[in-house]
């Protein structure tokens, strides 16, 4: 589900993905590996149920902030949460004050329904040669949420010319995402 009502950059990518890929075959299935739905985050939670009846995993990719409406309604919805983050200061103090406000005021509401969430962090647009990023990744044991071992490298080239929804974004110098996943 792309829940990014203002940015909806997974719908945009997918749209022209298809596009491309029907002038090239006019049999071209658009439908393969996964649907691709465009939800706005204030009608995710009517609309949580039918999905869950539907498909066996829902993704959901949020905005940046929570001011979004729904966004902070949708999130009670959620039964793990993964949060990618930066390698600097900034973005991993960003990312922590936000699990912080998702402990605190989600899986506590979750919890007195008798719902669990786990939380997750990974690593996104890694510089594997930044001190930064050797540093964090030495040190991730010990933040107030666990990050996982796989992380996704920084790779504008590649990144640009593999750009797809469906399509494994390999990356020859780490792991792809099919391992990540």
């Amino acid at each position: 589900v792309d829940a990014d009502d203002y940015q909806n950059s997974l719908i945009q990518i997918r749209s022209a993905e298809i596009a491309y890929n029907e002038q090239i075959d006019k049999n071209y299935d658009s439908r393969i590996l996964y649907d691709l739905i465009k939800i706005d985050s204030a009608a995710y939670p009517a609309q949580d149920e039918s999905l869950r009846n539907e498909y066996d995993l829902i993704f959901i990719d949020f905005p940046g902030n929570l001011k979004q409406e729904g966004v902070t309604t949708t999130y009670n919805f959620i039964d793990h949460l993964f949060i990618p983050t930066g390698t600097s200061r900034m973005d991993l103090d960003s990312t922590l004050e936000f699990a912080s406000y998702f402990k605190s005021e989600v899986m506590n509401e979750r919890k007195k329904c008798g719902l669990d969430t786990t939380v997750h962090g990974f690593f996104n647009r890694v510089v594997k040669s930044s001190i930064e990023f050797k540093q964090m990744y030495k040190e991730k044991q010990t933040l107030p949420i666990p990050f996982l071992d796989n992380y996704i490298t920084e790779s504008p080239v590649t990144f640009q010319r593999f750009v797809s929804t469906i399509n494994s974004y390999q990356n020859e110098t780490h792991n792809n995402y099919e391992e990540f996943c």
